[in-house]
C-alpha cells in the first residue's frame, strides 16, 4: 500500500505528496519505512477522480493547501477519532473544536448551511468541489482565501458576522449567479449579486454565472478587488468610472502557466474577450486580449515574484 502514495521525509517525518493508486476507498498509513505521517502535502491527492473515501490517521497535524481539490467522486474523509488536530463529521473535515471547517470532501453535491459552532471557513476548504448552494450563518466570521475557487456553487448567502474574506474566495465559479449578503453585515454588502465591501468602494467579486453581457461599475467605486471578474466568459464589456484609481492584480484572467484539468470539467474554452474602457475613451480594438481559463486552485510558487497586488502565502492548514 505505501506504493501507491509519493512522499518526501523531513526531520523523522513523512510528507504525503501524492497518490498513484487505484482509487476508491483509500486510508493513508500513520507510519512510513517506520516513520510518522504527520503531513499531506499542498494539492496531494487534488484530480484524483477515482477516490470514492479516505481515511486519514492520528498521525496527521497538517493538511496542506487544495490537497483534496478537484475529486470529484470523493464522497467522505473520515479522520481516526484519536487524531488530536483535525476531527470529522458526516465525512467533512473539521479542526478538532469543529470551529474551523477545513476540508469539504469534492464529490458530495447539493446544499449545505455551515454549522452553528463554526466561526471560520478554511482556506480552500470548498475548492474545487460539487457543493451548489451554502448557507454562511452569523456565527462565521472568517472566509478563508480560494474558499470556494472553481466549485460548482450557484447561489451563496453571507451572514451578518463575516467580517474577513480572502481573496479569490468565489473566483472560478461557473454557475455561481448571485452573491447575497445579510443587510446589517457591517463589512460587506451586495448589489445585483455582486459583492462589495460595506460602502461599496471596493468591488470584491462579480460572480461568473451572472447573466448579462455587459456591466458598468458605479461611481461609488474606487477600487477593483484581485480576480474580480477573473474568467467571466459571459461578460464582452466592462465599463470603468472615473472614480476608480486602483485595479487589483488578475483582475481579468488566472495566470497561464497553472496545471490543468484534460478533463472537460475543469477546462473552459469559448467566448473570453473582456473588454475595459473609460466611458470617455475610444477603444481600440488592437488592446483585447483573449484567455482560455482553467480551473485551477491559485497557489503562489515561492520562487515566483510578487506583483503586490495579488499576494498571499503557500501555507498548510495545520490549525491547533
Amino acid at each position: 500500500m505505501q506504493a501507491q502514495f509519493t512522499f518526501v521525509t523531513t526531520g523523522g517525518t513523512i510528507t504525503i505528496m501524492g497518490y498513484t493508486g487505484p482509487g476508491g476507498a483509500v486510508t493513508i498509513p500513520s507510519t512510513i519505512n517506520g516513520l510518522p505521517v504527520t503531513r499531506i502535502g499542498d494539492q496531494a491527492f487534488s484530480y484524483c477522480n477515482s477516490l470514492t473515501s479516505i481515511t486519514i490517521p492520528a498521525s496527521v497535524t497538517s493538511i496542506g493547501d487544495a490537497a483534496f481539490y478537484a475529486c470529484d467522486s470523493l464522497m467522505a474523509i473520515t479522520v481516526d477519532a484519536l487524531n488530536s488536530v483535525y476531527s470529522s463529521v458526516d465525512g467533512v473535515v473539521f479542526n478538532q473544536s469543529q470551529t474551523m471547517l477545513v476540508q469539504w470532501p469534492g464529490g458530495k453535491a447539493g446544499s449545505y448551511t455551515i454549522p452553528n459552532n463554526v466561526t471560520s471557513i478554511g482556506d480552500y476548504a470548498f475548492a474545487g468541489t460539487r457543493l451548489t448552494n451554502v448557507t454562511i450563518l452569523n456565527n462565521v466570521t472568517r472566509i478563508g482565501i480560494s474558499a470556494f475557487f472553481g466549485s460548482d456553487l450557484t447561489s451563496v448567502t453571507i451572514g451578518i458576522s463575516v467580517t474577513s474574506i480572502g481573496d479569490h474566495a468565489f473566483a472560478g465559479c461557473d454557475s455561481l449567479t448571485a452573491i447575497t449578503v445579510d443587510a446589517l453585515n457591517s463589512f460587506y454588502s451586495s448589489v445585483a449579486g455582486v459583492l462589495f465591501n460595506q460602502s461599496l468602494t471596493v468591488l470584491l467579486q462579480y460572480p461568473r454565472g451572472k447573466a448579462g453581457s455587459d456591466y458598468t461599475i458605479g461611481n461609488s467605486v474606487t477600487n477593483i478587488g484581485a480576480s474580480a471578474f477573473a474568467n467571466c466568459f459571459s461578460l464582452t464589456t466592462v465599463t470603468i468610472g472615473n472614480s476608480v484609481t486602483r485595479i487589483g492584480g488578475r483582475v481579468l484572467w488566472q495566470r497561464p502557466d497553472q496545471r490543468y484539468d484534460p478533463e472537460q470539467r475543469h477546462q473552459h474554452r469559448g467566448p473570453s474577450v473582456l473588454l475595459l474602457h473609460q466611458p470617455d475613451q475610444r477603444h481600440n480594438p488592437q488592446q483585447r486580449h483573449q484567455y482560455r481559463g482553467r480551473r485551477v486552485p491559485i497557489l503562489q510558487q515561492p520562487d515566483q515574484r510578487d506583483d503586490g497586488q495579488w499576494r498571499h502565502q503557500r501555507r498548510g492548514r495545520g490549525v491547533r
